[in-house]
């Protein structure tokens, strides 16, 4: 009988930290192209998941939500095309050295929202991508028409 409820216990104890954790998302990547970034994920279990937030960091700021994608419901694989990163500009660019001027650093998380109300976040992703001079000033411009 005590052997019974040692194992409850136990098996309660496993499923909440796998609740707890991000184990359900398999893997989490992010891939610099020459004008974007590619995000991608791969899902194990999506039991109660609501959607995932797409959240970025500009080194040293604060996380700021980019996107949303609704959960599908089953093992599932995403993609989430960032396009906007041409008009941002990394606080860790030195203008005084050229080797920095045109390389960005940002960092990626994915926000799971469970039915429940419940949040859990996925490790963060980092990401250095470099953006030639004509494509970020282009960028630039066409954030400011809209």
């Amino acid at each position: 009988m005590k052997m019974k409820y040692c194992l409850i216990i136990f098996f309660f104890s496993v499923t909440l930290s796998l609740i707890a954790s991000d184990v359900f998302l398999s893997s989490f990547t992010a891939n610099s192209t020459s004008n974007t970034i590619i995000l991608e994920w791969r899902t194990i279990d999506e039991n109660g998941l609501n959607k995932f937030e797409i959240e970025r960091s500009v080194k040293g700021s604060p996380f700021q939500k980019i996107s949303e994608e609704k959960a599908k419901g089953t093992p599932s694989f995403y993609r989430y095309v960032d396009n906007e990163i041409l008009m941002k500009i990394s606080t860790e660019i030195d203008k005084n050295d050229p080797s920095t001027l045109n390389k960005n650093y940002y960092i990626y998380r994915i926000k799971s929202v469970f039915n429940n109300g419940n949040v859990v976040y996925s490790d963060e992703v980092k990401v250095n991508h470099s953006v030639n001079s004509i494509r970020r000033t282009w960028g630039m411009i066409k954030e400011m028409f809209k």
